[in-house]
């Protein structure tokens, strides 16, 4: 059994036996102990899990640090939490990585510096608009 099929048989003893309950909230140290692993583990597993392609469950994040929660749900109305997660998580990584490493890049060749700012540009434009797709939900 994948690790993914691991988490989907967890998943599937806790919602599938219950048909009125649509979502379980879980953290990764309950999907740790249920599964008998350490965290990291799980964390593998979870990442297991999202990549699967015929998934029972949808899983929506809550939160940025270890401390964040996991949904499995079937439900639609996620599906701003899903997008809401996926730019921040962009935002973030946009911000602290991406958007250095480039103005190094302008320092290291001036030449290059009005081609970066337009990807910096289209870059800030997309989340922006990613955004605004979110709060349209």
């Amino acid at each position: 059994m994948t690790r993914a099929d691991c988490v989907e048989l967890w998943l599937h003893n806790r919602l599938g036996l219950n048909r009125e309950q649509n979502e379980y909230e879980f953290t990764n140290r309950v999907l740790a102990d249920g599964l008998g692993t350490t965290p990291a583990d799980a964390s593998g597993c979870i990442q297991a899990y999202l990549a699967k392609n015929n998934s029972c469950y949808v899983l929506a994040r809550q939160g940025i640090t270890s401390n964040s929660s996991w949904i499995a749900t079937r439900r639609s109305r996620r599906t701003r939490l899903i997008l809401r997660t996926y730019y921040r998580d962009s935002r973030i990584k946009f911000d602290r990585n991406i958007i250095h490493n480039l103005e190094l890049l302008k320092t290291y060749n001036p030449k290059s510096a009005r081609r970066i700012r337009r990807a910096i540009d289209d870059v800030e434009d997309a989340l922006i608009e990613l955004d605004k797709a979110t709060h349209d939900l």
